[in-house]
């Protein structure tokens, strides 16, 4: 009887490991994925594909061990006559009205993990890029993703169980940045007076100037004037020196902080080697240069989105008048710049 009962042993001992080795070497199973696929022009820097892993070393939240089908198997099916009855307690299951609750193997194809899309940018700048998904069977999904150069995760294909599901691909929006928004010189006219250099702003918001200054007008039968405009990186240093110079706190007064510290600590670096004035800016400006070249703007003025208006000869119902023309233009901020050495309001334009 030791006998048969050591072979009974060795062959469920057979069983289990086999199945440990098995799910030991899928869980080991390196993540596959198709070739990239490069989209049509005019986005062709932009490559898809589909990867995929087959995780079935692990389990779903709620989901039996994968070897726990096998084992119950043995049990249900007895031990070796000669082995003898077990002195288990009965449970409620034993009732010979009620059937034990078997749980069912999951299949192979039911664990399959989703085909996971990986979208790969040639583009230095970030896009916000809507791809369309063709599987096999015709279904069509959509993916929206913002996507950096190099690698990006753009989602799963749902209605994909293989790689080779996934048969067509294309880029739908966002391949091409837009263009950028047209900007106009703007001169005065019946209700508006433009002293400043340069004022170049884009249709749409030189709509909502002319709206604010004919209001305005209408009120106070007073012409807006309007001192300040599109600002050069150049003439953008040289404020910033100035108020640096008197001691401001510039920090304060921008809302991209790190770009605003950034021009600061080049006016620092000139300041304390003593350098002239026209030294220090020029290595503030390199600074705006810079940031601008990665598409960070440190002042509205320099992409043609803000206007200064006079505000020394607005009297409090002028100013009230103002303030009720800027309500009625949704997206235009005013700032109350007359406390600076150089007193206006400050249009902030969409």
């Amino acid at each position: 009887m030791r006998e048969r009962w050591g072979a009974w042993c060795a062959a469920a001992g057979a069983i289990l490991g086999g199945i440990a080795l098995q799910g030991g070497a899928v869980a080991g199973e390196a993540p596959t994925c198709s070739a990239w696929k490069a989209a049509a022009a005019p986005h062709d820097r932009l490559e898809l594909r589909a990867c995929r892993a087959v995780e079935t070393g692990t389990r779903g939240p709620g989901e039996a061990p994968r070897d726990e089908p096998l084992v119950h198997r043995l049990s249900v099916e007895g031990t070796p006559d000669d082995v003898g009855p077990t002195h288990e307690e009965p449970s409620e299951a034993d009732d010979e009205d009620e059937i034990p609750d078997v749980q069912r193997p999951t299949s192979r194809d039911d664990r399959r993990t989703p085909v996971r899309i990986e979208l790969r940018s040639g583009y230095d700048d970030t896009r916000k890029i809507r791809i369309e998904l063709t599987a096999s069977g015709g279904q069509v999904e959509i993916l929206d993703l913002t996507a950096t150069k190099g690698i990006n995760q753009a989602g799963t294909c749902a209605a994909c169980r293989d790689l080779s599901d996934l048969t067509a691909w294309r880029v739908l929006d966002g391949g091409v940045p837009p263009e950028p928004e047209v900007v106009r010189p703007i001169a005065g006219n019946t209700h508006m007076e433009v002293l400043a250099r340069d004022l170049r702003l884009t249709d749409a918001n030189a709509e909502r100037l002319k709206r604010i200054a004919a209001a305005y007008f209408k009120a106070t039968r007073k012409r807006l004037v309007v001192t300040g405009g599109t600002r050069p990186p150049q003439r953008q240093a040289e404020l910033m020196y100035d108020k640096l110079k008197r001691g401001d706190d510039i920090v304060s007064l921008y809302e991209n902080k790190q770009a605003v510290t950034e021009v600061r600590n080049a006016y620092r670096t000139g300041a304390a080697q003593a350098l002239p004035r026209k030294t220090v800016v020029r290595l503030m400006k390199e600074v705006i240069d810079a940031q601008i070249a990665r598409g960070v703007y440190i002042s509205k003025h320099l992409r043609s989105g803000a206007v200064d208006v006079r505000s020394w000869d607005m009297v409090p119902a002028m100013e009230q008048a103002f303030r009720e023309a800027v309500k009625k233009e949704p997206g235009v901020a005013l700032m109350d710049e007359r406390k600076s050495a150089e007193p206006h309001f400050h249009l902030t334009m969409p």
